[in-house]
C-alpha cells in the first residue's frame, strides 16, 4: 500500500511539474532550435575568374552552397544561375548540380549581347522560400569598347528607414536616407520648418539624427515630391549602435512614462543561426539599457538583434555586422618577376589568428591586373555581399548604416511560439520539374482529373508521363539531361489526344527582380574590351592560316536523332521519286503505305495500321508527327502541307517498336522532312524551351591553355590561371604551378576560400611578367 502511495505521489509531482511553465527565453530557444533544424536557412557564395567580360566570353565561377553557420549543404543540390539585364529581362540561364555544397561551372555570355552592367544571381529552389533577397547577387560588367560609369537604379526613389524600424517621439533616432548618389534631401516637419539637409554619398546613402517632437510627423523632398518619413510613434523602444569602438555596444532607450518600464521585454542576438545572447531587459530610471555585445570569432558574419515582448511580438530589430576585418589571413609566397611562357610557381598559406595553417577549400584566379583597373561599384553590390567574405572597401564605413534598411524576415517569433509552420512552397530538390496546366480552349476550365500528360525531350530523347488534378500536373525529370532543350507536351483523355480542345502551358521558371538600373558608357576606352577585341582578331587570323582543308560533312536529317532513338523507321517514301500530288491526302493515299485518311463530316483523321500475316491492326487515333525534328499532334496542319515542299515521309507502325515508346507511340509515328528544314515556321504551341544541366568545363579549358603554349599560335589570355577548387590542409601550404602566356605586365592573384570551421576569407597578391627574348 505504501508503495502504491509513493507511486501516486511521484505521478502527482510529475503532473504538477508539467504545469509549471518553462521560462520565456528557454522556451523560445528550444522552439527556435527545432525550427532551425526543420527549416534551415541557406545561401550561396560565388567567386569569378576575372572582374569583367566581353560578349562571347565564358564566365567561370566557383560556388559554395552553405547553411547559415557556413557549413556546406550536404548531398546533391540543383543550382540556378541567371544573367539579368538592367531592364529586368532574363538574358541567359544555366543549371547544374553540386555535391556537398561545393562545385564550379560556367556561363557563356551571348555574342550579340548589348554592352552594359548586368546582374548575375544564383539560387536554389529552397532559397526561394526566403525571397529574392536571399539569393546571391553580383554585378557583371560586359564591355565592348568603352568604360561604364557606376550603375544606378533607374528613377530610384528617396526612401527613409529608422534604426530599429520605428521612429519614437522624444527619443534620438538614427535615420537612413537612400536615393540617387549626390543629391541633397531637405528634411522638414509638419509646419514646413527645415530640420536637416542630408547629402547622399556616391552609394546613394546618408544618415542623420532626429528627435521627433510630440505628435509631429516629418517629411523629405525630392523632385518636388513630398515623401513622409516613417510615422512618429508615441511609444516604443529606440535602438542605437556604437560599433566603431573596441567594445561593441548597443543602447536601448524608452521615454519617460513608457509602458515598457513595467512590461516584460526580451533581447535575442543571433548570428549564423545561433543565439549568442538572450536576456530579459530591465530599463534603469533614465529609461536606458547599455549592452556590451559578446565577442564572436566570426564577427564579420551578419548579426540580427531582436527585441520581443512576452508573446513573441517583435518590437524592433536591427541587422548589423560587428566588424569587416577578418581573423583569417592568406599569405602568398612567390617571385615578384617572371617571363613570358615560363613556369611560374607560388605558395598559398591560409592561417588563423594564431598563425597556424587551417584546412580550407579555396579557388584561385590569376589575371592581368592592368586590364581591370576599374570595376563597377554600386549600392546593389553592398547589399548582395552580406554573407560573403569581402565587402566593397569604399563602402565599409557605411555598411552598418546601409543595414538599417534591412530586415531579417526568415523567422516570425509569434508564429514560432504559436507552433505555426511557415508557408514554405519550395522543397529541397535536386531534380528539374515541369509544372503546368491543361485548360479548355473554349472556357478555360481544367481538363478532367487523371488526364494523361506526355512530355518528351527532343534533343535528349527522354519521355515522361504524369496525370492532372484540377487541371494541374507536375513531372519530375528524374534522369539528368544536358544543355538547352525543347520539350514536347501532349494531353490525352481516355487514350485520345485532346490537344485540339485543351491548351497546355508550363509555368515559366522566372524570378521577378524589382530592381531596374542602367549603365552609361563614358568617353574612355575600356582596357579589357580593347584587349579582347585585338586578341580575337589575332587568333582568328592565325586559325585561318593554320586551318586545314576538310571535307564538308553531308547534311543530316533533322529527324535523324529521333529516328535512331526509336530504333529506325519501318517505311520510307521519298517524295522526289513520284509525281507531284496536289494535296497531302492524295499523296498519302497513292504513295505512303500503312497510312490512311478518314473523313467524318468536316473532320479528317489520319490512321496508321500494321499488317500481320493473317490480320491487320488498325490504330485507333491519330499518330504523333515529327516535322523537321519538331513534334506535333496537329493533324490539320499535317494535312495542310504542300507535297512539293517535302523530301520524305517515314513511318513507324511496328507495334513492338511503338510499345517501347509508351503512350507517345501508342498510335504510331510519322516523320516528315522538308526541303528547307523549316516546315513548321511557327513554333508549335505544345513545344516549350527547357534548361538542362551544364557540365563544368574548366578542366578542358586548362588543357587548351597548356596545348596552346606548345603551338605557333600566340598565347593571349586575360586570365592566366583558374582553379575553382583546391584543398588546403593544416600541414603544408598549397603549391600552384602554371605557364605564363605571351602577355606582359602586372598580374593579380586572387584567392577566395572557406575554412573547415566555416569562415570565408579573401586574399590577393601580384607579380610581373616581363618580355622573354628566348621564347619560341
Amino acid at each position: 500500500m505504501k508503495t502504491i502511495k509513493t507511486f501516486i505521489s511521484i505521478i502527482l509531482v510529475a503532473i504538477t511539474c508539467s504545469w509549471i511553465p518553462v521560462d520565456f527565453l528557454t522556451d523560445i530557444e528550444n522552439r527556435y532550435q527545432l525550427f532551425k533544424e526543420k527549416y534551415p536557412y541557406t545561401f550561396i557564395d560565388l567567386s569569378f575568374n576575372q572582374p569583367s567580360y566581353s560578349p562571347g566570353d565564358t564566365v567561370f565561377f566557383s560556388m559554395r552552397y552553405l547553411y547559415e553557420n557556413y557549413q556546406p549543404v550536404k548531398g546533391t543540390s540543383l543550382v540556378n544561375v541567371n544573367l539579368i539585364s538592367g531592364e529586368g529581362t532574363l538574358v541567359k540561364s544555366v543549371r547544374f548540380k553540386i555535391l556537398d555544397g561545393l562545385g564550379s561551372n560556367q556561363l557563356v555570355i551571348p555574342e550579340d549581347i548589348d554592352p552594359g552592367v548586368y546582374k548575375l544571381i544564383a539560387f536554389t529552389d529552397w532559397m526561394r522560400n526566403f525571397g529574392a533577397e536571399a539569393f546571391f547577387h553580383s554585378t557583371l560588367p560586359v564591355v565592348s569598347r568603352y568604360k561604364f560609369s557606376n550603375s544606378y537604379v533607374l528613377d530610384k526613389p528617396v526612401q527613409f528607414y529608422s534604426e530599429g524600424g520605428h521612429l519614437i517621439e522624444l527619443l534620438p533616432n538614427k535615420v537612413l536616407v537612400t536615393g540617387s548618389a549626390g543629391i541633397t534631401v531637405p528634411i522638414y516637419d509638419d509646419l514646413g520648418n527645415i530640420v536637416e539637409n542630408v547629402t547622399l554619398n556616391k552609394f546613394g546613402v546618408g544618415t542623420f539624427l532626429l528627435t521627433p517632437e510630440n505628435g509631429k510627423n516629418y517629411y523629405g523632398s525630392s523632385k518636388n515630391k513630398k515623401i513622409q518619413l516613417p510615422p512618429t510613434e508615441e511609444d516604443g523602444i529606440a535602438i542605437r549602435f556604437a560599433l566603431e569602438s573596441q567594445e561593441k555596444m548597443v543602447n536601448l532607450s524608452i521615454k519617460k512614462r513608457s509602458k515598457y518600464f513595467n512590461q516584460k521585454t526580451f533581447l535575442l542576438l543571433l548570428s549564423e543561426g545561433n543565439i549568442l545572447l538572450k536576456q530579459e531587459i530591465v530599463f534603469n530610471e533614465n529609461g536606458m539599457v547599455n549592452l556590451r555585445l559578446p565577442a564572436n570569432n566570426k564577427a564579420r558574419a551578419v548579426h540580427q538583434l531582436y527585441i520581443l515582448d512576452a508573446s513573441g511580438k517583435e518590437l524592433c530589430q536591427r541587422v548589423f555586422v560587428p566588424t569587416v576585418s577578418s581573423n583569417i589571413n592568406v599569405n602568398v609566397e612567390s617571385k615578384k618577376n617572371t617571363k613570358q611562357r615560363e613556369l611560374f610557381s607560388f605558395g598559398v598559406s591560409v592561417v588563423n589568428e594564431e598563425g597556424k595553417l587551417v584546412e580550407s577549400d579555396i579557388s584561385i584566379s590569376v589575371f592581368q591586373k592592368n586590364l581591370f583597373k576599374d570595376t563597377t561599384n554600386s549600392y546593389v553590390d553592398i547589399l548582395s555581399t552580406l554573407h560573403t567574405k569581402k565587402y566593397n572597401s569604399d563602402a565599409e564605413p557605411f555598411l552598418n548604416d546601409i543595414l538599417i534598411s534591412k530586415k531579417w524576415t526568415r523567422i516570425n517569433w509569434e508564429s514560432l511560439l504559436d507552433g505555426k509552420s511557415p508557408d514554405f512552397q519550395f522543397p529541397f530538390i535536386n531534380k528539374i520539374k515541369l509544372i503546368g496546366s491543361v485548360l479548355s480552349k473554349e472556357n478555360g476550365k481544367p481538363a478532367p482529373d487523371s488526364t494523361q500528360v506526355i512530355a518528351y525531350l527532343l534533343k535528349n530523347t527522354m519521355g515522361y508521363e504524369a496525370y492532372t488534378k484540377d487541371g494541374d500536373f507536375e513531372i519530375p525529370l528524374i534522369f539528368d539531361f544536358w544543355d538547352d532543350d525543347a520539350v514536347f507536351v501532349s494531353a490525352r483523355n481516355k487514350s485520345k489526344c485532346i490537344d485540339d480542345q485543351y491548351s497546355i502551358s508550363l509555368r515559366e521558371d522566372i524570378i521577378e527582380m524589382n530592381d531596374r538600373w542602367k549603365s552609361e558608357e563614358t568617353d574612355f576606352l575600356d582596357l579589357y574590351a580593347s584587349y579582347s577585341l585585338k586578341k580575337n582578331l589575332v587568333l582568328k587570323s592565325f586559325n585561318f592560316f593554320e586551318k586545314k582543308n576538310s571535307e564538308i560533312e553531308s547534311l543530316k536529317s533533322p529527324n535523324e536523332v529521333l529516328e535512331e532513338e526509336f530504333q529506325g523507321v519501318d517505311q520510307i517514301s521519298k517524295i522526289a521519286d513520284y509525281v507531284v500530288f496536289p494535296t497531302m491526302e492524295d499523296l498519302l493515299k497513292e504513295v505512303v503505305p500503312f497510312v490512311q485518311v478518314k473523313k467524318r463530316g468536316a473532320d479528317k483523321t489520319v490512321q496508321l495500321y500494321y499488317r500481320y500475316e493473317k490480320s491487320v491492326l488498325f490504330y485507333k487515333h491519330d499518330p504523333v508527327y515529327v516535322v523537321d525534328g519538331k513534334m506535333t499532334t496537329n493533324t490539320e496542319k499535317f494535312l495542310g502541307f504542300k507535297p512539293e515542299e517535302l523530301l520524305s515521309i517515314k513511318v513507324i507502325n511496328n507495334p513492338n517498336k511503338l510499345a517501347q515508346l509508351g503512350s507517345l507511340g501508342q498510335y504510331g509515328i510519322i516523320f516528315i522532312e522538308s526541303k528547307k528544314g523549316n516546315l513548321l515556321k511557327e513554333p508549335s504551341e505544345n513545344i516549350f524551351p527547357v534548361v538542362g544541366l551544364s557540365k563544368s568545363t574548366w578542366a578542358s579549358h586548362k588543357e587548351e591553355f597548356n596545348s596552346e603554349l606548345h603551338s605557333g599560335i600566340p598565347s593571349l589570355r586575360s586570365t592566366l590561371y583558374w582553379n575553382p577548387s583546391m584543398k588546403a590542409d593544416s600541414k603544408e601550404p598549397i603549391h600552384v604551378n602554371f605557364m605564363t602566356s605571351d602577355d606582359v605586365g602586372l598580374m593579380r592573384v586572387e584567392i577566395n576560400g572557406l575554412t573547415k570551421d566555416g569562415r570565408l576569407f579573401f586574399g590577393q597578391s601580384s607579380f610581373s611578367v616581363e618580355l622573354n627574348s628566348n621564347r619560341k
